[in-house]
């Protein structure tokens, strides 16, 4: 399955632990980072710990209120550019995510592995196109 998303999404580096897909080794050297269960970075202010620093950053905009990315096509903000390109399809109807079972398109990824669980209640694949 890493090889077909590999040759048909131009994602050539597949997190050999969730499938997750990335465009370059840096991603994905820093994406392994949260399986290994190593948290170095925490929080001063609720001592929540995170794998990256940048992840820590985003979390400390929690207590800050600090929401620098907002919406061009309404008022909303967010704390991470990937919420607010996450966001952005709602306005675009820009639907990257598909079924590999039914074809059925989705915004968001996280929306395709809840739908996987109609074809499989009990082991629903992580498919990610």
């Amino acid at each position: 399955l890493s090889h077909i998303k590999r040759l048909h999404t131009g994602l050539r580096y597949i997190c050999g632990i969730c499938d997750y897909p990335f465009t370059d080794k840096y991603n994905l050297a820093k994406h392994l980072l949260i399986h290994d269960g190593k948290k170095l970075y925490k929080c001063d202010i609720c001592d929540k710990s995170y794998a990256t620093n940048g992840s820590l950053i985003e979390h400390k905009r929690i207590h800050s209120g600090e929401r620098p990315f907002t919406c061009s096509f309404c008022p909303k903000s967010f704390l991470s550019k990937r919420r607010l390109m996450d966001h952005h399809r709602i306005h675009t109807g820009d639907k990257p995510h598909r079924c590999l079972v039914c074809e059925q398109r989705f915004t968001q990824r996280g929306t395709l592995k809840r739908h996987m669980k109609v074809h499989d209640p009990v082991k629903a694949p992580t498919l990610v196109t």
